[in-house]
């Protein structure tokens, strides 16, 4: 009996523990994997686990990505190319379409989600997503959209990622600042009613249509809407099953029929409503939450579903939860890192300072000033994310603080430097 042909796949960026399980699931289920990485985001673990690791100056640059994905496929056919990172998925969707080779999510609808305006567009032909919003490039169009949408509003850029830039403005005053900073990015500006509630993430992976809801997430947000915390619950409430729903029948209306989805959602008082979507598993460590949580590994299915090397897994009610929550501190410059007994340590999953002795901590505009994490399990997901805070409360960094304007000359160096991915 002859064996299958072992299947060959091209990953177009992925980092931290997501992009490391697509690798070693490609390597689990016996498929070839060929990754596509900034160089700089090169580890040992994927030159050691993958087929080929081939290196680019810039992940978001599309031609440089084809030219890549084209000398592979000539070398050693791919039969499936994709990304689970956010500025890898325009360019996988790309070089598949350039090359006829399949993809999760083809260029329409990675375009459509990249864009928020556009996406905007397309819900407001449906009322149960319906969000008053405007698509701006002045400051005269960005008054008058505020003034149609009324105060307070959110002004924010169309294509950004991480929070960057978003604002909520609740009169005339702050206007022309939200407008300018958003601008400074590069795009164009989008106006659009203030959305207040509870904010939810949902975890999906569709396959030929049909979409899995594998794991609803709550957010603890900071008022500039960057994201603090995470929690995945191991049984969803029925405010997340609402929302799931709701998630489910967006991804219908914009056309995404197989992959990963994360899609965030704040359920107001007239129900759940549409913030934005990615073809990508969640960032901040959502998918080990996910993980921990329910057993579902999202990064194994982005590889080995789409090969046909295993089948989407049921979700199944467990009684278990999973958070992460962030340190972030005032502006300064750290002076020592937490020190946690063995005891606190005990009680993480992990524990991870990205700021360290010398280094300057600067006002929180973007996921990038995090200063460090803590991830831990608990019975329920509540459990789980008292203990994470409580972790990241009690054991504060040692900052030598500094009057904010000190500091606010490389605001707008910052702003445009996560624009373009860090």
């Amino acid at each position: 009996m002859t064996a299958a042909p072992q299947r060959h796949a091209a990953l177009v960026g992925g980092m931290g523990w997501t992009g490391a399980q697509v690798v070693d699931a490609a390597r689990a289920h016996g498929c070839r994997l060929s990754l596509i990485q900034e160089a700089a985001q090169i580890t040992d673990h994927h030159r050691a686990t993958a087929t080929r690791v081939i290196g680019v100056n810039d992940l978001a640059d599309t031609e440089a990505v084809i030219r890549e994905v084209k000398a592979i496929h000539e070398q050693d056919p791919v039969d499936h190319v994709f990304s689970v990172t956010e500025f890898g998925l325009v360019p996988a969707a790309a070089a598949a379409h350039a090359l006829g080779i399949r993809t999760p999510v083809p260029m329409d609808v990675a375009g459509l989600l990249r864009s928020k305006s556009r996406m905007r567009e397309l819900l407001n032909d449906q009322p149960e997503f319906a969000v008053r919003s405007h698509r701006c490039f002045t400051y005269e169009e960005v008054a008058d959209a505020a003034n149609d949408v009324g105060y307070p509003a959110i002004v924010k850029p169309d294509d950004a990622w991480g929070s960057l830039g978003v604002r909520r403005v609740d009169d005339e005053t702050g206007l022309r600042a939200a407008f300018e900073e958003s601008d400074d990015i590069g795009c164009a500006v989008l106006v659009e009613e203030f959305l207040e509630g509870p904010e939810y993430s949902v975890e999906a992976f569709s396959h030929a249509g049909r979409h899995h809801v594998l794991a609803v997430t709550r957010k603890v947000k900071l008022p500039n809407f960057v994201e603090i915390g995470h929690v995945v619950s191991g049984t969803l409430s029925a405010a997340e099953v609402t929302v799931a729903q709701t998630a489910t029948r967006f991804l219908d209306v914009v056309g995404l029929t197989d992959g990963n989805s994360h899609t965030e959602l704040i359920v107001t008082p007239s129900g759940p409503r549409i913030v934005e979507s990615h073809n990508r598993p969640g960032g901040d460590s959502i998918p080990y939450l996910v993980h921990l949580a329910t057993g579902i590994n999202l990064a194994e299915l982005a590889v080995a579903v789409p090969l046909g090397l295993m089948d989407v897994p049921h979700r199944r009610d467990r009684q278990s939860g999973a958070a992460i929550h962030f340190w972030v501190g005032e502006p300064g410059t750290v002076i020592a890192v937490p020190r946690l007994s063995d005891a606190a340590r005990e009680q993480c999953v992990e524990a991870t300072f990205t700021a360290r002795p010398g280094q300057r901590v600067t006002e929180v505009l973007h996921s990038f000033d995090r200063i460090g994490f803590v991830i831990t399990r608990g019975t329920t997901g509540d459990d789980a994310l008292a203990l994470a805070r409580d972790l990241v409360e009690s054991h504060p960094f040692e900052i030598a603080l500094v009057a904010t304007g000190e500091l606010a000359h490389d605001r707008l160096d910052r702003v445009r430097r996560y624009a373009r991915g860090g």
